[in-house]
């Protein structure tokens, strides 16, 4: 097979790897690219070894724009524009949301049943969609508006206050400057 003292892997090369065109022509980014892994062998020490696996970093993307969409969009406007909005929908609304979008990305087409999926020979993607926020971002307003509602809390009586002081960053009434 070849020599056994000897680690040898492919590292594909795609169109612009140089974002700020330093290295010009493909040999130029290859030979970067090389030096690159070279160094995170030697970085490992002897004795030890480096790995690296071919992953697409889109999913990641996709699933951490999920999670903030499902988790702090929805907190955010029903912070400034309800006032029934309370720390019982938050939190509603925060789990809620990440729970939902982490389970929506496990059973998509970008875990398994694609060709480009982190395991493309298992085949449970239930959920037809490879962007979870699809369901999760209104089951997240769905749930901070149940929590909101369903709590025996209540927001402050100085809404209005709060309200301006959080949007012009000045108090209102006689202690105003």
């Amino acid at each position: 097979m070849g020599d056994h003292r000897r680690i040898v892997g492919p590292m594909p090369v795609e169109g612009n790897t140089q974002v700020y065109g330093l290295l010009r022509g493909g040999a130029a980014a290859v030979l970067a690219e090389s030096l690159g892994s070279c160094g995170a062998v030697l970085q490992a020490g002897p004795g030890r070894f480096a790995v690296g696996i071919d992953l697409n970093v889109t999913h990641l993307t996709t699933f951490s724009m999920s999670v903030a969409a499902s988790c702090i969009f929805p907190v955010l406007i029903y912070s400034f524009f309800w006032h029934r909005f309370n720390r019982t929908g938050l939190l509603w609304s925060v789990y809620g949301g990440l729970v939902l979008s982490v389970a929506l990305t496990i059973l998509s087409p970008t875990v398994s049943g694609s060709e480009f999926a982190l395991w493309p020979d298992a085949s449970f993607d239930l959920y037809p969609f490879q962007t979870p926020g699809l369901v999760s971002v209104p089951v997240a307003f769905l749930l901070g508006w149940l929590g909101s509602i369903a709590s025996p809390e209540r927001s402050p009586s100085d809404f209005r206050q709060v309200e301006h002081q959080l949007l012009t960053g000045r108090e209102v009434g006689p202690k105003a400057r």
